[in-house]
């Protein structure tokens, strides 16, 4: 019912776009798209080797690494080599995690450990990966450790410093304070929907989709939620698909409202939200929201009717 979109993206734009045709048209041209740049990059790749540009010692053409996959697949040696690659793949990239997630929470939430940080990671973060393989042969010889390390290396940074910022981007007012420890079956309503509201936003996601997030809390905790969604829409300006059967919630959340009909639902009607941002409850005591209540309404209860009278038909 309720559509609130980021201001960079015209209303006309976003209708024309989800428009049947213009969708086939755009999957259609996205997909040549990345078919043409794939064959482009083999391409170059190619001609890389194949003229000289790049030694073959260092870059080996597309057709000398399928021609090598071939042996080591009749050979028996090409899925055993597959294993033992995403082994240290996996070992490296868990180990990374156990060591960044942490500390990029702990970042995120207290200067100091910060402080602290910054200078270790300003030295660390434009050193590639590659140029801790001799400190690993060194450390730990040519063995498993040693190619472990390197897919720790190349990985720990950056997921410390996407923690860091993912931390960052939740709301101090959507954490639990005081109840961190508990599970989600402990918590309040309306501490759940704090969770899944932090959880989204770090993520970071492009869209919001939410499904009647507040349908099952009582009034005042769903005002006190819809008011953090409108202050956090002022902040990071997402554009956000919000469904609800609440007329109230979606004048005071929505740039757009769209009404569906009763089954079979289609598109009742479309109506442009006039009322100013930033949002308050208190808009609720405005004249222009009691005007564009009484408009959504009509066409909620032309469809409320037709669905009673098609039930009473069938009785």
């Amino acid at each position: 019912m309720t559509v609130t979109e980021s201001p960079s993206e015209p209303l006309g734009q976003a209708a024309a776009e989800a428009s049947p045709r213009w969708s086939w048209l755009r999957q259609r041209a996205g997909l040549a798209i990345k078919v043409l740049s794939v064959l482009a990059f083999l391409a170059l790749w190619t001609a890389s080797t194949e003229l000289g540009w790049v030694s073959p010692i260092f870059l080996p053409s597309p057709a000398a690494i399928a021609r090598q996959a071939d042996k080591l697949m009749h050979a028996g040696d090409l899925w055993e080599a597959i294993i033992a690659s995403s082994r240290r793949v996996f070992l490296g990239y868990a180990i990374a995690a156990a060591v960044a997630v942490p500390l990029g929470i702990v970042m995120g939430v207290w200067w100091p450990a910060k402080a602290v940080m910054d200078p270790f990671i300003s030295l660390l973060r434009p050193l590639p990966s590659i140029t801790w393989i001799p400190l690993s042969i060194l450390w730990l010889g040519i063995g498993e450790g040693q190619k472990t390390m390197i897919v720790f290396m190349g990985t720990w940074i950056y997921i410390l410093l996407y923690t860091v910022e993912s931390t960052k981007r939740v709301d101090p007012l959507l954490m639990l304070g005081g109840f961190e420890d508990r599970y989600p079956g402990e918590l309040s309503g309306g501490m759940q929907q704090r969770v899944s509201l932090a959880r989204i936003l770090a993520a970071n996601p492009e869209v919001l989709l939410m499904d009647e997030p507040f349908g099952a809390l009582d009034a005042m905790t769903r005002q006190v939620l819809q008011e953090e969604l409108l202050r956090i829409h002022e902040h990071s300006r997402k554009t956000t698909l919000f469904i609800t059967h609440n007329i109230d919630e979606a004048l005071i959340l929505a740039d757009r409202i769209i009404v569906m009909s009763a089954r079979p639902g289609r598109v009742k009607a479309e109506l442009c939200n006039t009322l100013p941002r930033p949002r308050h409850i208190d808009i609720q005591l405005s004249p222009d929201y009691a005007r564009l209540k009484s408009t959504v309404w009509s066409h909620v209860e032309h469809e409320l009717l037709r669905q009673v009278e098609a039930t009473v038909s069938l009785a």
